[in-house]
């Protein structure tokens, strides 16, 4: 049992280490564990407190290990500006985003393609690629190399957007949540990888396309004011709160005409659509 007990605990611990920012690695130097818990349950083998003991005993030695590893807190965080502009002639930009560990705040406003400052664990780099094609920006960022991050606050990617492109937008979150405010900009098209948080998001008020899958945690939207709203739900495990839209279960609508379509799927927690928020 005491054997059991640390290869699940082992185990989820590599299964999630990707979305925590932490690297396998480590798990180099939590291997002794293992040979700790082998021997406690050959030398408690039917005493069955015995080995609840050692059981507990082992998974106190695994806290204690992963306590000792070197965990990154908010203190030890560094920043990096950002400000990529939009070629002449271009229109359209094909953003894609992917944070892993951070807290996401995309918001227009701004006089570039995409402007703000990112937050990066200490053994991370941040990595910019940009293509230009015609009329069209490709633009993706996300970030290189890993670390733990445990103590203080997740750091913070506060990003802006032009309102004068139209942005088709790609994100991908990890553990942190985002704030997503695209009131005011041309964005018809969203793919958004739900992670673990809260998620946030304000649609423009125009007709588009926005696609929602996955994650663990909260996920509200605001609906906007005046466009039409086709809504389809296929929720994972957890609780749903629809507000102005008449349906249901599974599609709700509002208005006639070219729709914003709003589509989640997927998923752990709680969905909340609401009616806009000044």
């Amino acid at each position: 049992m005491v054997v059991g007990v640390v290869l699940v605990a082992l185990g989820l611990l590599l299964w999630l280490a990707p979305g925590w920012g932490l690297n396998p690695g480590v798990f180099a130097k939590l291997w002794p564990i293992l040979l700790v818990a082998l021997g406690l349950d050959l030398l408690l083998r039917g005493r069955r407190r015995g080995r609840l003991l050692a059981a507990a005993l082992t998974l106190g030695l695994l806290v204690l290990a992963l306590a000792a590893l070197p965990w990154a807190s908010s203190r030890s965080l560094h920043t990096t500006a950002v400000q990529l502009a939009a070629p002449a002639g271009v229109r359209e930009v094909a953003l894609a985003l992917e944070p892993k560990v951070a807290w996401l705040e995309l918001t227009g406003g701004g006089a570039a393609a995409l402007a703000g400052e990112v937050e990066l664990l200490p053994g991370q780099q941040l990595v910019r690629q940009e293509k230009h094609r015609g009329n069209r920006l490709e633009l993706r960022l996300t970030t290189r190399g890993r670390s733990i991050h445990w103590r203080g606050d997740a750091p913070r990617w506060q990003l802006v957007l032009d309102p004068r492109l139209a942005y088709r937008l790609e994100l991908k979150l990890g553990v942190g949540g985002a704030r997503i405010d695209l009131r005011g900009l041309d964005c018809p098209e969203l793919e958004l990888e739900l992670g673990v948080g809260r998620t946030v998001l304000y649609p423009p008020d125009r007709p588009g396309n926005y696609k929602m899958k996955g994650g663990v945690g909260e996920l509200v939207v605001y609906l906007p004011p005046t466009v039409p709203v086709v809504l389809e739900l296929r929720q994972g495990f957890g609780s749903v709160e629809v507000a102005g839209l008449e349906g249901g279960p599974r599609v709700w609508e509002r208005g006639s005409g070219p729709p914003l379509r709003l589509t989640v799927r997927g998923g752990v927690g709680r969905v909340r659509v609401l009616p806009t928020q000044p």
